[in-house]
């Protein structure tokens, strides 16, 4: 209680919280949201960068995510219907097939499969034995 007063009075300026912290501040003004894991779920991301917009202001996400969480990324874009930016920090290069993964889904059935996100696919028409 008294860290999370500190921090609101604007004596502490950066407040570290687990997830289960997260849910129960009810803090103004927080400009930044800095995800070290991804959210579980669409909705805990979406709650998680709600506090940088509260009463119409305006504020800044970063989600840090690792290659076993891009699933998790993709389930959050499908929610929000929108694209998250993706940046990659110099000296955490990923490898080619990470790249692959983060990539948004190819919208046509043909770029899946010249994408590679199909990799084992029947052509229309044929039966697979």
């Amino acid at each position: 209680t008294e860290v999370l007063n500190s921090f609101r009075s604007g004596r502490i300026e950066v407040l570290v919280a687990t997830d289960i912290a997260a849910r129960g501040l009810d803090v103004e003004g927080i400009s930044h949201v800095v995800n070290f894991d991804v959210p579980n779920t669409p909705e805990d991301y979406v709650h998680r960068i709600g506090r940088t917009a509260r009463a119409a202001a305006i504020g800044n996400a970063i989600s840090l995510a690792s290659s076993d969480e891009v699933g998790s990324i993709h389930a959050i874009e499908r929610s929000i219907g929108a694209t998250i930016p993706r940046r990659i920090i110099g000296g955490f290069e990923p490898v080619a097939s990470t790249l692959n993964r983060f990539k948004q889904p190819a919208a046509s059935r043909s770029e899946r499969i010249a994408s590679g996100a199909i990799r084992s696919f029947t052509p229309r028409g044929q039966k697979r034995w």
